[in-house]
């Protein structure tokens, strides 16, 4: 089993936030992944920001190559919807609108890849077993 990494913590890894270095030290980088959409947004702030990118581009590069980027297909698409569906029939829907676009992505990776999300944003997700909140 694997921990899918959301945006937040890639952002607080590279900020150098303490605990979220800690936890990702701790684990293999073969155990570590992320979202083809997540590097779609890491790379989304390099382009808007060019002028911290110049400082922090090359500790991104180093980290992509270092894990497993997954590719986010119409499976995880189609989990996703399903997941998100049932909690708003349900009358629990994540959070905030960008929260909740993040958490149900990374719902549907983790019910095909069979891995851990680690997320920096608290979550109703929390007590869930697939889902470990830093």
């Amino acid at each position: 089993m694997g921990y899918l990494l959301d945006t937040c913590v890639v952002s607080d890894f590279v900020k150098g936030e303490q605990n979220t270095l800690k936890k990702i030290k701790s684990i293999s980088p073969t155990d570590i992944f992320i979202s083809s959409l997540t590097v779609m947004e890491v790379k989304y702030g390099l382009a808007i920001n060019p002028q911290k990118a110049i400082k922090i581009q090359p500790l991104i590069e180093s980290f992509l190559t270092s894990i497993t980027v997954l590719p986010f297909n119409s499976q995880e698409a189609e989990k996703a919807a399903e997941i998100r569906g049932i909690l708003k029939i349900a009358g629990s829907p994540i959070g905030s609108l960008d929260n909740q676009k993040n958490q149900y992505l990374l719902c549907g990776f983790n019910s095909t890849k069979k891995s851990i999300s680690l997320s920096a944003v608290a979550s109703p997700l929390a007590n869930k077993p697939k889902t470990l909140i830093l």
